[in-house]
């Protein structure tokens, strides 16, 4: 089976863009779109949904936590000090759930 190459995929995005742009300044429904230009309503939602999901910008923001006073108890059992790079630094006492530590580590890890 041979695959698509990026230009027959850029073709068609362009053929389908072209006709949500004609869809959109006919002021047809797109089931009357579809049916007077012999489009497949189905695939012609598919590619309007396509396009508007590739119009939404993605970005990371950081959001700054106030800073708090550090707070030291006292315990009887000794914590477990968890070094994630040179900026993070975790202590684990007892009773931790091992999971939501591997996510924490991961998490800071890739940041």
């Amino acid at each position: 089976m041979g695959t698509k190459s990026s230009a027959d995929r850029e073709a068609k995005r362009l053929y389908w863009e072209a006709h949500l742009s004609r869809w959109e300044a006919s002021g047809l429904g797109q089931s009357e779109y579809c049916r007077r230009n012999g489009l497949g309503l189905h695939r012609f939602i598919y590619w309007k949904k396509r396009r508007a999901q590739g119009n939404s910008p993605v970005a990371l923001v950081e959001w700054p936590i106030p800073r708090q006073e550090e707070v030291f108890v006292s315990s009887p059992v000794p914590a477990l000090c968890v070094m994630v790079g040179p900026r993070y630094r975790i202590e684990v006492r007892s009773g931790f759930d091992p999971g939501t530590l591997d996510t924490v580590v991961r998490v800071l890890r890739d940041l």
